[in-house]
């Protein structure tokens, strides 16, 4: 069991996460460059961060420790905002790399974190004030045509999807017959939860309920007893199957319906409750309200043991995947409108912001629709790249409906290392840590421009030299024509807001863990490290 310390820990995981920077980097902006990758399902040519992220692992177990961290935080970034994979990679390679040589040079790594933490602080104030809402289909086709590496079709049906649900609904994306991306509209919504067992999608990634029954159930079920009457009334509506919310199916109880499901006799699959605490139960009402199903509690008077089939709501389609849910509701259901209704009274009375928020987005879910787009290809990996790109693209737009658009390629984080400054604090230690951060930032712009064929520097005293007299804060240079212009006049060179939020503060996050290592342990041989990660991607 080899051991690292100090230095030498630091210099080879600061290596490991370099080399994933790296690679990843070169993915970035409308000149990124292609990745071939040899997985274990066929090859596949690619310039989507996120599909070479995973794909990335390294035969040193210490170097592969490193890139796995930064990969976690990539990863993070894109099931957050579905984007952002390429900024953090850069961002958190250039940061790591700057401290790593301040620390190297003898200072204090708790202060040095202090002055990053400090100006990241700052900068993440910079980047949301240029934030500015997304309003029109034009802009937001101009933005997933960028997202999508510039596919003209899957943009004009992104942006058609975008419109038709506004940000209150949810979009669903699966893979389809055919050469071409549809669309189909339902009413539903998405959760952020996957099956009680994975034994109930057996060797799939996915498992579709075509007109499930639905159970909705505010207790824990551990037994035999919790189960058995619900079960037996659900196989009345053979050869349909049963769908379970509870605050938790787990021993017994879980045992019987996965030994139930796998034998045929009552085919079903409990999920997993979403939210946490006391919201689990009042989120498990409005699946009932979208289910027409009763909310099962005891302290409303219901016996498990004495099942009523009047319980059961209905469902139009159930598909389970690994981590997140979608269902797709029949249209007009009664118990929507009053549960709406009961929510909106709740947000008058409720004063605190983090209560308000939450009860506004369950509103949405409730009030919003459901598109489901479904993505085809000429072969298997065509579609696969497809679909990846289809995901990115969709999350860009989600999130910039979200929280707005920032000046993209770059500029922004750009703009936040012109106005950071010096700091008023003038410790050394403190200042090499600002200093890092700052210089880190200019990194994904000067990127854009070698990309493009250009020189970073050379374009950045062009930039600079027109910012001395023209105030326009969305002044920038355009990677495609390779102008300085007017950013804001082209929603393709839009970057959503919490995309860049979400990557500056993830970089920052791994490269303060990486910095402060001091041991590092490894369970085994590079090799078989390595043959374990290109299976699990």
């Amino acid at each position: 069991m080899p051991i690292y310390h100090g230095s030498a820990a630091r210099s080879r995981l600061l290596q490991g996460a370099l080399t994933l920077s790296k690679v990843v980097g070169l993915t970035y902006g409308p000149h990124g460059r292609l990745c071939l990758l040899d997985r274990w399902a066929g090859r596949l040519i690619t310039k989507d961060g996120v599909t070479v992220a995973r794909e990335v692992s390294l035969p040193d177990p210490v170097q592969n420790m490193g890139a796995r961290i930064l990969q976690d935080a990539c990863l993070a970034v894109n099931k957050e905002t579905g984007d952002g994979t390429t900024t953090t990679a850069l961002l958190a390679g250039a940061l790591m790399q700057g401290s790593h040589r301040y620390l190297e040079a003898g200072m204090d790594p708790g202060t040095l974190i202090q002055g990053v933490n400090a100006a990241a602080a700052k900068a993440l104030e910079i980047v949301t004030s240029f934030s500015k809402p997304l309003k029109t289909q034009r802009q937001i086709e101009r933005l997933a045509l960028i997202s999508s590496n510039g596919d003209i079709e899957l943009a004009s049906v992104l942006a058609d999807a975008a419109m038709a649900i506004g940000q209150n609904g949810t979009i669903s994306i699966e893979d389809g017959p055919g050469l071409d991306v549809t669309l189909e509209y339902k009413e539903g919504m998405e959760i952020d939860r996957g099956p009680s067992s994975m034994t109930f999608l057996g060797n799939r990634n996915e498992r579709k309920l075509e007109g499930p029954v639905v159970a909705v159930i505010g207790h824990h079920l551990t037994s035999l007893q919790d189960v058995q009457e619900m079960l037996e009334c659900a196989s009345q509506w053979k050869p349909r199957e049963l769908v379970v919310f509870a605050l938790s199916v787990s021993k017994e109880a879980l045992l019987v319906m996965t030994t139930n499901d796998a034998q045929g006799q009552v085919k079903s699959v409990a999920i997993q409750c979403p939210g946490h605490g006391p919201h689990q139960e009042e989120l498990l009402q409005d699946i009932a309200a979208m289910a027409g199903a009763t909310y099962v509690t005891r302290d409303q008077g219901h016996d498990l043991t004495t099942w009523d089939p009047a319980w059961f709501g209905h469902l139009y389609d159930v598909t389970v995947g690994e981590n997140k849910t979608t269902l797709s509701i029949y249209d007009q259901i009664q118990q929507i409108e009053p549960r709406v209704a009961a929510l909106q009274g709740q947000l008058k009375r409720t004063t605190f912001q983090f209560d308000q928020d939450q009860l506004q987005k369950r509103i949405a879910v409730l009030t919003g629709g459901l598109v489901v787009l479904r993505v085809g290809g000429v072969t298997e990996t065509a579609r696969k790249e497809r679909r990846a790109r289809v995901e990115d693209a969709m999350g860009a737009v989600k999130a910039a409906l979200r929280g707005g658009v920032v000046p993209g390629g770059g500029m922004t984080l750009l703009r936040a290392y012109l106005a950071l400054g010096t700091p008023l604090r003038q410790d050394p230690n403190y200042l090499a840590g600002w200093t890092a951060l700052r210089e880190a930032l200019l990194v994904p712009f000067l990127t854009l421009v070698t990309h493009a064929g250009g020189s970073g520097e050379a374009v950045l005293q062009m930039l600079l030299q027109r910012l001395a007299y023209d105030e326009n804060r969305w002044l920038g240079w355009d990677a495609q024509t390779k102008t300085i212009r007017d950013l804001g006049q082209d929603p393709q060179l839009f970057d959503p807001t919490n995309v860049v939020v979400a990557s500056l503060r993830a970089a920052l996050s791994v490269s303060t863990t990486l910095l402060t290592v001091e041991t590092a342990v490894t369970r085994s041989s590079g090799q078989k490290q390595s043959s374990k990660g290109r299976k699990r991607g």
